[in-house]
């Protein structure tokens, strides 16, 4: 799926142009969280060291503990783990995918300590960025505290992830997406049982042209985790300097 992706937004960049004194580029970025040297990083599987940078000018972040080995408390990490399992001692940093799925991903843990703004347009001062659309997917985590235990879902619950742009302050808009919807249909849900365990296309484009972005999840459940798999999030971009 990356590698079409990444060729249909290289099929799309502008190409980039000098006027009087200025440079103007207006391109395509994608947030692939790809990294060469992922390994070298990466604590069984987890990365939750340090902010980090995925896409031309976008900047991820989380808050952490301190030390050699720290711990997310909230916002964005990456991880390479994958999980199938309906098993309620597994990492909640796992997708719920098949082992062949190779590919790296960013996690979101969203609590009270995860930063004001865990996505940041880093050029903001010079230019504009508009979300597009980004993929989604449960962790293994989410799907078998849904499906089992003492958080098991029933008709009326949902998970719902939200996602909320800024620029200069302010909110520019909000787009949302079911990640378990067990309403009934005649309060607008799905039929039960349509827990997202596969990589969705979550549409971002009603956020407009932000700054920054705020993540959140939502869900009637008192204590239910929240935790949710990021990939591929595509942007449009344009500077002048």
């Amino acid at each position: 799926m990356k590698k079409i992706l990444f060729l249909a937004v290289m099929a799309v960049m502008a190409v980039s142009c000098f006027k009087g004194s200025y440079y103007e580029s207006s391109f395509a970025t994608v947030s692939n969280f790809e990294f060469a040297d992922a390994a070298k990083y990466f604590t069984d599987s987890i990365f939750v060291n340090s902010d980090f940078q995925s896409g031309t000018y976008l900047l991820y972040s989380g808050s952490r503990t301190e030390g050699e080995n720290p711990k997310l408390l909230g916002g964005f990490g990456m991880s390479m783990k994958k999980d199938s399992s309906i098993n309620l001692s597994v990492s909640p940093f796992s997708v719920f995918a098949g082992s062949a799925e190779n590919n790296t991903f960013a996690i979101f843990y969203d609590t009270a300590e995860k930063p004001e703004r865990q996505l940041t347009f880093t050029e903001a001062d010079y230019g504009t960025c508009a979300p597009q659309f980004c993929y989604v997917r449960n962790t293994s985590f989410v799907v078998s505290s849904i499906r089992s235990g003492d958080s098991k879902f029933t008709e009326g619950d949902y998970l719902k992830l939200v996602v909320t742009g800024y620029l200069a302050g302010k909110e520019t808009g909000k787009a949302e997406w079911f990640l378990a919807d067990y309403r009934i249909p005649q309060n607008g849900g799905d039929a039960p049982d349509s827990v997202n365990t596969t990589w969705q296309q979550m549409p971002l484009t009603k956020l407009g042209n932000i700054d920054a972005v705020d993540f959140s999840l939502d869900t009637n459940k008192e204590g239910f985790p929240k935790y949710v798999c990021l990939d591929n999030l595509v942007a449009s971009i344009s500077v002048k300097y």
